[in-house]
C-alpha cells in the first residue's frame, strides 16, 4: 500500500514505513536533465506517526519567517493535524 501526500510517499510494509520525496534534484552537477524531478528516500519508520514527524521536519525549514517560539509550535501543531487528516481520509 502506498499513501500520498503532497509531494510525499509513504510505503506501508510489514515491518515499516519507507519515506519518499519527489521532488528536484539538489545536486544538478549529477544530474545531467537537471528539469527532472528525483525520488529521494527519507527514511523507514516503524511507526506511522515517526514518519509523519519527519514530514514536518522536512517542510518547515523551507518556511522563510521568524516566529516566536508559542507561533512555532502552534504552526507545528497545524502541519501535524493536516498530515493526520490528509491521511485519515
Amino acid at each position: 500500500m502506498i499513501i500520498k501526500y503532497k509531494n510525499y510517499e509513504i510505503v506501508v510494509g510489514n515491518y515499516s514505513y519507507d519515506l519518499y520525496q519527489t521532488r528536484s534534484p539538489k545536486q544538478v552537477h549529477k544530474n545531467l536533465n537537471s528539469k527532472k524531478n528525483v525520488k529521494v528516500r527519507l527514511g523507514y519508520f516503524s511507526k506511522l506517526e515517526n514518519c509523519i514527524e519527519q514530514i514536518i521536519k522536512t517542510d518547515m525549514p523551507t518556511r522563510e519567517e521568524i516566529v516566536s517560539l508559542r507561533d512555532f509550535l502552534k504552526l507545528y501543531k497545524t502541519f501535524k493535524e493536516d498530515i493526520k487528516d490528509a491521511i485519515n481520509c
